[in-house]
């Protein structure tokens, strides 16, 4: 009768990987390595998340791009200078206002409302405060309050004057 060493069995055991590539979690901890199939898991999740980007921005274009063909005004680098003229041209402006003198607006909100046609005082005093939080929202600066500019640009406007 063939006495069996169960020792050398159990050794024997952990050292062959079971069934599908599985190993065994004692043959884990002494390798120190991931089954195959974790690897392949992972990057099926890159491949998931780098495909569902590329169809977020590729809807986002199609949106940009139905936007402009239904009339609505795309941004572009010339349509701030050409909405900047427009307004210099139609108010009988000769230089636009320092709107960063308003408190709240930077350089980067003042270049948001030039490029709306908000160049003086007079017009920033003039504006909705509804219309300022939409175009502020529009160009994700939705976090700035514009609830004091207008009482502000109208100060300033006539400061401005009485020079």
């Amino acid at each position: 009768m063939m006495q069996h060493n169960w020792h050398s069995m159990g050794r024997l055991l952990t050292a062959v990987p079971l069934g599908l590539g599985l190993t065994s979690p004692v043959q884990q901890t002494q390798v120190g390595r991931l089954a195959w199939w974790v690897w392949l898991l992972g990057m099926l999740v890159v491949v998931f998340i780098g495909v569902a980007w590329a169809l977020l921005e590729e809807s986002a274009q199609i949106a940009e791009s139905e936007a402009t063909d239904s009339g609505a005004p795309s941004r572009t680098v010339a349509q701030p200078v050409r909405l900047a003229a427009a307004a210099l041209e139609a108010g009988g402006v000769t230089r636009p206002d320092d709107l960063e003198l308003v408190k709240g607006i930077g350089p980067k909100i003042a270049a948001v409302l030039r490029a709306a046609g908000i160049m003086t005082f007079a017009q920033l005093a003039d504006a909705e405060i509804g219309q300022l939080q939409a175009l502020l929202h529009e160009d994700r600066f939705a976090l700035a309050d514009p609830t004091t500019w207008p009482e502000q640009a109208r100060r300033l406007a006539r400061e401005l004057a009485s020079r």
